[in-house]
Parts: C-alpha cells; sequence; structure tokens
C-alpha cells in the first residue's frame, strides 16, 4: 500500500513528496511488468498524483490500475461461481440507408468496480428505460474475476439492447501511449503485448468484442486489432479528443472500424445543458455526406437512460441508434463503397515568411490495391511532395507530405485514382514569429504538432463564450466576481517525446482592475515537478485583442499537461494551446 502526495498533502510539513516518488518509481521499476494496482491515485484536486499523474505513472512501469475504492468483500466475490458469460443476442441489425447517421452510446466508467456495485450502475440498471433502445456498457474484463456473482447478475438481468464492452483500456485502466515507457525500446513492445493478451483472456471469460480504449494513438489501435483478433470494433477515447469527423471514423488492422468519441460532457451543466451539449456535438462534427456512424460517449456520473431518450427525441428520426458491433458491420459496407478515407487539417499555422509543412493521411478501406495521385492547386509555392504518383495496398495508410511557403490563405490539394477525385480544402495562418518571444533563438525551426481550442479542453472554471475573433468561434472565459478562482484549462495529456517544446496560449483581457490575472504551466500528466511556470503580466495587455503568450519548456517525456491558473482579478479569455517542437 502506497500514496503519492499531490501540491496539497505535499505541502505539510511532514510530506517529502521528492523522496516519496523516488520511493515509488523504484517500488514500480522492481515489481513486474502487467500486475494490477489497486484503489486509486485521486483524492480530490490537487490531493495526490492525481488520476492522470497516477494512472501515466503506473502505464509508464507496465502496470494498470484496477479502480477499488471503497469496494468491500472482494475476498469473499472472487470466491463465488458462476456459469460462463454469455451476451444475449442483439436485434436485427437495421438495413444501411444513406440518408441516416447511426450512433452508438458509450455508457463510461465501468472500469471502476464500485461504479458497477454501489456507487452508480445498480441505480441505473433498474429504469425502466433501460432495454428501450441500445447502449454499450463499459466493463472491466477483470470483474470476472474479482465480482462474478455481481456480473452475473447484470448478464442475467440484461436486455438484447444492453451490449457489453471492454472498458478503459483493457483488463485495467491505462494510457496505452505511454505503456512501459520506463523499460527499454526493446522490452516496451513485449510489454504492452503481454497487457493485450491478459485483457483478450478476460474479454473471452465475459463475451466481450468491443472495446474502450483512452489515451491511445493509431499504432497502439492497431495493435489491439493485432493481437486481439475476436474484436469486431474499437471505440476510443474518454470524451472527445477529435474536432473533425473525418479522423473520428476509419479502419485499422484486421479491418477492424474504429470510433473515436465525438462528445464529451459539461462538468458544470445541468441535465437539460449535458442534453443539449451532447445534441450539438453530434451536429457539429456530422459531415455533409451521409451515411455517417459516430461513437457517442456518455460520461456515466451526469448521466441517466432518461436523458439519453431526450437525446435521441431531440436528434429526430435521421438518426438512428444502433448496438456496436451493428455500427461496424454497417460501416464496414459503407467504407467498401467509398474505397479510401483521408482528411487535412482544417487550418494550417504557420510561422510568417518561413516554410510550412502539411501531412495528410490516406488509408485503402477496400479490398484490393488502389492507385493514388496528388497535386497541388493552391495555397503554397516552391512546394515539394514526397510522393504525387504511389499505389496503396489492402487496409494499407501512407502520409502525403507537402512543404512549401504560403502564398494565400487557402490550401487545395486534389486526389485523384480508380476512386474517383477528391478535394481537400484548409486555411492558412501565419503568426508573426516576435509574437512567440524573445528568448525563442533567431536560427530556431518551429513545427506546429497540434492545436487545441481552450473550450474543448478540461476545465475547473470559467464558461464556454462565443468570440468572433477566436479560432473556432468560442473561448473560455473567466468573470471577475462570476467565476471562481482555478484553471481555465489544463491537459490536453498527450504523449510527448523527450525534447524541447513552446506551448503558445492566445489570451485575451477583458477588463481593466490591474494585477497579474494568470499563471501558465507545463508539466508531466500531473506530476508534482513543473518543467516551467510563468507569471503573466497582463496588465501589459491591450484590452481587447489576443495576445500570444508563449511557454519554453523541457519535457522529459511522457503525457504533457499545460494549464492557465486564473486567479480572480482580471476578467480573461482563452482560445486556444498550440504546441511547437523546437528544432
Amino acid at each position: 500500500i502506497f500514496w503519492i502526495p499531490g501540491p496539497i498533502d505535499g505541502a505539510k510539513k511532514t510530506s517529502a513528496p521528492e523522496e516519496q516518488m523516488k520511493f515509488v518509481e523504484e517500488l514500480l521499476g522492481r515489481l513486474p511488468a502487467n500486475i494490477p494496482i489497486m484503489g486509486y491515485s485521486y483524492a480530490g484536486l490537487d490531493i495526490g498524483i492525481g488520476e492522470g499523474g497516477g494512472v501515466g505513472l503506473m502505464a509508464e512501469f507496465g502496470k494498470y490500475l484496477v479502480g477499488s475504492v471503497s469496494t468491500a468483500n472482494l475476498s469473499l466475490h472472487s470466491g463465488i461461481k458462476v456459469p460462463a458469460f454469455k451476451q444475449k443476442k442483439p436485434h436485427p441489425m437495421p438495413k444501411l440507408k444513406r440518408d441516416k447517421t447511426y450512433i452508438t452510446f458509450v455508457i463510461s466508467d465501468g472500469d471502476n468496480i464500485p461504479v458497477m456495485t454501489t456507487v452508480n450502475w445498480p441505480q441505473v440498471w433498474k429504469n425502466k428505460k433501460r432495454g428501450d433502445f441500445p447502449v454499450a456498457w463499459t466493463i472491466s474484463p477483470a470483474s470476472a474475476l474479482l465480482i462474478p456473482g455481481i456480473m452475473d447478475y447484470y448478464y442475467q438481468t440484461s436486455t438484447p439492447n444492453d451490449i457489453f464492452m471492454a472498458a478503459v483500456s483493457g483488463v485495467g485502466y491505462t494510457y496505452p501511449i505511454m505503456y512501459g515507457l520506463r523499460y527499454q525500446p526493446s522490452d516496451r513492445q513485449l510489454v504492452f503485448d503481454e497487457f493485450l493478451e491478459q485483457t483478450r483472456y478476460y474479454m473471452q471469460a465475459m463475451d466481450l468484442v468491443s472495446i474502450n480504449p483512452s489515451n491511445v494513438g493509431s499504432k497502439e489501435i492497431s495493435r489491439y486489432a493485432e493481437i486481439i483478433p475476436e474484436l469486431t470494433s474499437i471505440f476510443a477515447d474518454y470524451g472527445c479528443v477529435v474536432k473533425d469527423y473525418s479522423v473520428a471514423t476509419g479502419i485499422t488492422a484486421n479491418n477492424i472500424p474504429v470510433f473515436h468519441a465525438v462528445t464529451s460532457w459539461d462538468p458544470k451543466g445541468t441535465g437539460d445543458q449535458q442534453i443539449d451539449y451532447i445534441v450539438s456535438q453530434i451536429k457539429d462534427i456530422e459531415p455533409d455526406r451521409k451515411p455517417a456512424f459516430m461513437h457517442v460517449f456518455i460520461c456515466n456520473w451526469f448521466w441517466d437512460l432518461p436523458m439519453i431518450q431526450k437525446v435521441i427525441d431531440k436528434l429526430g428520426d435521421d438518426y438512428v441508434v444502433v448496438a456496436p458491433d451493428h455500427l461496424a458491420a454497417l460501416c464496414k459496407q459503407d467504407m467498401e463503397e467509398r474505397k479510401i478515407i483521408t482528411h487535412m487539417p482544417s487550418q494550417v499555422i504557420g510561422l510568417d515568411g518561413e516554410r510550412v509543412q502539411v501531412t495528410i493521411p490516406i488509408q485503402n478501406v477496400t479490398s484490393k490495391p488502389l492507385n493514388v495521385k496528388a497535386a497541388l492547386n493552391e495555397g503554397l509555392s516552391d512546394y515539394n511532395i514526397n510522393e504525387e504518383d504511389f499505389t496503396l495496398d489492402p487496409s494499407k495508410e501512407s502520409d502525403i507530405i507537402i512543404t512549401g511557403m504560403p502564398s494565400s490563405n487557402i490550401l487545395n490539394v486534389t486526389l485523384s485514382g480508380s476512386f474517383g477525385e477528391k478535394e481537400l480544402t484548409a486555411g492558412i495562418r501565419k503568426i508573426n514569429r516576435d509574437s512567440i518571444g524573445e528568448s525563442l533563438p533567431e536560427d530556431a525551426m518551429l513545427a506546429l504538432l497540434k492545436q487545441f481550442e481552450a473550450e474543448d479542453m478540461p476545465f475547473t472554471t470559467g464558461v464556454k463564450a462565443a468570440d468572433n475573433e477566436a479560432d473556432g468561434g468560442f473561448v473560455r472565459k473567466a468573470t471577475v466576481g462570476k467565476s471562481k478562482p482555478g484553471h481555465l484549462v489544463y491537459g490536453p495529456y498527450i504523449n510527448m517525446e523527450p525534447g524541447k517544446y513552446i506551448a503558445v496560449f492566445r489570451i485575451k483581457r477583458l477588463s481593466d482592475n490591474g494585477g497579474n490575472a494568470i499563471e501558465i504551466d507545463a508539466s508531466v500528466g500531473g506530476k508534482l515537478v513543473r518543467s516551467a511556470v510563468k507569471e503573466v503580466d497582463t496588465k501589459s495587455f491591450p484590452i481587447g485583442e489576443f495576445v500570444s503568450v508563449p511557454l519554453i519548456f523541457d519535457h522529459p517525456g511522457g503525457l504533457l499537461e499545460t494549464r492557465v491558473m486564473w486567479k480572480g482579478n482580471e476578467t480573461i479569455a482563452v482560445d486556444s494551446v498550440s504546441l511547437w517542437d523546437i528544432k
């Protein structure tokens, strides 16, 4: 039994957080890979290392979390003998219609043993609406060993519309993009594969054929499909991390459909606000081309089944709710006819006067090789395309990389071949180099990695507000006298290689009260030691204008967390956080 302190408990005189962290790292290093850690690493905001920091640390050492806080008598429950788990056969699959959007509701947090035993599911499960529409319930495959009698109750009382799915991210809760990082590179893949093999074993024991991995990249997703051949679908992410439908739905190894979550939740919202938020997210990301296929993520802490029914009613007849296996089968049917899937970022961002690089992934979703030709129509001069004419094998993906000097505000590319012709368009935005910061070396080369919209990032204070000058049309805003001090944004918890980076926060001051209103920082996913921290002199900001505030830092590798701490003395809006690699 051990505990890693956070900012609050780590500040006590009796605590030695750095020494305790070193001890825990040594402990985790000595223990074998792929064993469960029970309990939880979170006990309130800034108490303990936190959920992200704790799960990430465990993942680095090849361990996974089995959430079991406030769970009693597992020694008794694990000894109960039950028949083999067998899911109910779902209702017949609907026919594919070309004017419909198909959705699957995925209910979160079945990875937590107390959620299934006492906290939430028992109450939700008894609701009279259960069985009226298909729902995917995420469950921990480890529950077959720990609470078999309780899980037998769920299986025996389920309806054909209650479908069970493996919860994040398999036999235990972990972040696959970080799994085994503390091992030698030659051993890391073996450690992760063993985790997947354990996951496969317990998924088979519970008759599970779909899974909900979180904090996972395309390589890890592909490995799930390769190591667990019984999989029929992968429903990725704990909440929405994608901005465009073209990257939300795809195909991975062994022709397995992958559905990234297209919805998140509002931690401050009422029931009606949660419902409206989900509906708006679905409609905002919906593509013009039909049919479409969506993973609608439902955070169980804020939802119940009648609320889901209200979402269905508000969406109307153009949307069809289906089981996860049916969503996968319908999607595969459509993919075979589309032949390729591809996307280009909606906006290309670069430094004024320097070349930009655009990566366009393209995947063959047929069973035959396809010829692909790429042509640049507008947007870049003195350009280069890495592959202008090539053959793409079945189920394979390749990147078309275009570099050049921006020559207009619009980038236009055409892809053609035996699949027909596709035209892709993106905006081009140039940033003044001086706005990045004086501490940037003159000869430094910057490569934009990703931009995150503030309104889509986690937060503890502020509200989403419309702003015509913001990149996505919205900001996260904290108002003096209305909002409590806290984090306007935090996250994004993406896996980053060791190196030197710059985070650029796009911020606007909206009052004239005086005082330094914010503090920005960067750290490794919730760990105590911050890579960089800066008090921001917001008094110098022109009122009502966005300012780019840079933070240069050395990242040791692992999950990256950046934060904007709002102190409550100026009204502030945050538009975005962009991450750049310094070369």
